[in-house]
């Protein structure tokens, strides 16, 4: 159990480091006071569930922290999880609680998606990005899809040297950092339409806009609407 423990720590010390390279760490996470995986919820590897908040001037981030723990069933631990954390930035003003924003709700949709699918991450690597919709965000009207649901692409990479690294080094190997990207309705409609291409283009396309990682509710689309 010690060993656990300290397997634990030292990968929740490794996140942290990793975070304040970009932006001062909130000390404190955000957990849920009773672990949604004890009512039915996706299990994270170690069961623990949280989620950092980290700032850099007019930037707030949101990043789950706990994917990339060790299973908790490794004896002795041996893993990174999942070996993937997600996390999105916005420089929009947010007037709520944080965990009642749409900014954190992009991310703690993404950490039950990955919790309750394994292949995010062999994925990611052999796709590079990958579009997916999420429910539960609170995010504007104009932004959801009739089902109520949000477009996501995930994990652009910016290279800019200030910029925040793809991937994490943690005691028991890397994990990816992995960017939340919401897509407008007709960036995800033409996605869906035109398959891979349609996802390269876009990527393409929000990578030329400069702000890589960013979301805002107020961004235009880069995909027209169809004359």
């Amino acid at each position: 159990m010690a060993e656990d423990n300290d397997a634990v720590n030292q990968a929740f010390n490794a996140r942290q480091a990793f975070w304040s390279k970009w932006g001062a760490v909130h000390p404190d996470v955000i957990a849920p006071i009773i672990n949604p995986t004890f009512s039915g919820g996706p299990r994270w590897p170690s069961f623990r569930q949280s989620w950092r908040v980290v700032r850099r001037g007019p930037l707030t981030l949101v990043a789950s922290d706990g994917l990339s723990d060790h299973f908790e069933d490794e004896k002795p631990p041996s893993s990174t999880g999942f070996g993937l954390e997600f996390f999105a930035l916005t420089a929009d003003r947010l007037d709520a609680q944080i965990q009642r924003t749409w900014l954190f709700e992009l991310v703690f949709q993404c950490s039950q998606l990955a919790a309750s699918n394994r292949r995010i991450r062999p994925m990611l690597e052999q796709l590079g990005t990958i579009s997916t919709q999420v429910y539960g965000v609170d995010a504007p009207d104009e932004w959801k899809t009739d089902d109520g649901s949000v477009g996501l692409l995930l994990n652009l990479h910016d290279t800019r040297p200030d910029a925040i690294g793809s991937t994490m080094s943690l005691p028991l190997g890397k994990a990816l950092a992995v960017n939340v990207k919401m897509l407008t309705r007709l960036e995800l409609q033409f996605i869906a339409a035109n398959g891979e291409r349609g996802r390269a283009d876009v990527a393409q396309k929000l990578v030329s806009l400069g702000d890589i990682h960013g979301s805002s509710v107020s961004r235009r689309s880069v995909v027209s609407p169809p004359q």
